[in-house]
């Protein structure tokens, strides 16, 4: 767990200013290389991962700015349209390609605001919509190790309106890891009320597996990762987990 002492980042310039610094940091890349790319790469082998990517708190090991020797997205890039959403980026928005890359709070995406519509019509061009007529949706979203720092709750549910019909929320996170001056209260508390709560928001369960947080070393001393997809009959409430929910119905 990382943990640094400071102030708590209570209000949304603090909180802002506070992921800004943390920009660059690479948070677990060696789990997100073993664990979450094969899974991601296995959805979209099988027709699951779609072509519209939201990558939500999409952190800086993954980016084109990281401090990664080989910094890489960490999902197919080929024929999709991608958005990443993280409040610590340094640029207010970059695009490149099918990639857009935007600065906003994933617990206020209300458009409530000029720079908010702004953040939105820019969103629903790069996917080739019309802002006044299409709400844009994804084929996955990806909320990969933000969980304990948001209201999770209120975040999944926010975002499902946005989640296209069959399309995939995919889940990686360990509860109570992270700075603990950034942990919300409102953050994940354990594996078994996450999994409820997803169950219990439109949404199934496909996939649910604990890997093993090891060192790369130590890879060959245990057992391998089962394939996508699959779901492992005990769900353990500490420890890693990666979920991965198909909506089947409208909140």
């Amino acid at each position: 767990m990382r943990q640094k002492s400071g102030e708590q980042p209570t209000g949304p310039e603090r909180k802002s200013e506070f992921w800004k610094r943390q920009w660059g940091c690479g948070y677990a890349p060696d789990f997100k290389r073993n664990e979450v790319v094969p899974i991601l790469h296995a959805m979209d082998s099988m027709g699951r991962l779609g072509t519209v990517l939201l990558d939500l708190g999409s952190g800086s090991m993954s980016g084109r700015r990281c401090r990664d020797p080989t910094p890489s997205l960490y999902y197919p890039t080929e024929g999709k349209r991608i958005v990443r959403i993280d409040f610590g980026m340094p640029y207010e928005h970059g695009s490149e390609g099918p990639l857009l890359e935007l600065r906003a709070d994933i617990e206020h995406l209300a458009l409530d605001s000029i720079a908010q519509i702004r953040r939105y019509v820019r969103l629903s061009r790069h996917l080739g919509l019309d802002p006044k007529t299409d709400t844009p949706k994804a084929d996955t979203i990806i909320l990969c190790d933000i969980l304990n720092y948001v209201d999770h709750r209120k975040v999944i549910l926010s975002l499902l309106p946005h989640l296209s019909h069959g399309g995939r929320l995919f889940i990686s996170n360990i509860p109570g890891m992270g700075p603990s001056e950034a942990l919300s209260p409102l953050g994940v508390e354990g594996n078994r009320q996450l999994a409820d709560f997803v169950t219990g928001s439109a949404l199934e369960i496909e996939h649910l597996h604990h890997p093993s947080m090891i060192p790369p070393w130590m890879a060959s001393m245990v057992q391998p990762s089962p394939q996508y997809p699959c779901i492992e009959p005990e769900i353990r409430d500490r420890g890693s987990m990666i979920l991965v929910a198909k909506k089947i119905s409208e909140p």
